[in-house]
């Protein structure tokens, strides 16, 4: 078992775990939320003309235009939440294995 100072273990525990709820999603899911998401902004004024600008453009731009930049944005999203699955599932591992051979080296150099 590896020790966790308090003081990190705290800012750990208030953090939670990761939001990992694109890396299951196909292409054709994604293309479904943002064509979905661009629709309800279109119309839209005041601040709601400006939310979702970072992700799909300006709400001026043609719908293919803030739909494509939408797909490329949710598409990294996707693989940036399937390499945290992977790096959690292989600290995990390492730990698992990092904890056996200490208990068994306890075994075997015992005094």
């Amino acid at each position: 078992m590896v020790r966790i100072p308090i003081e990190i273990w705290e800012v750990i525990r208030h953090l939670g775990e990761a939001d990992t709820g694109y890396a299951h999603c196909s292409d054709e899911q994604i293309r479904n939320t943002v064509e979905t998401e661009v629709n309800e902004r279109e119309g839209k004024d005041g601040l709601h003309f400006f939310a979702g600008c970072l992700v799909y453009g300006r709400a001026t731009d043609s719908r293919e235009d803030q739909i494509k930049r939408g797909v490329e944005y949710y598409q990294k999203v996707r693989d940036n939440d399937k390499r945290w699955i992977f790096y959690r599932r292989w600290l995990y591992f390492t730990n698992r294995i990092c904890c056996w051979w200490a208990s068994v080296s306890l075994l075997i150099f015992r005094e």
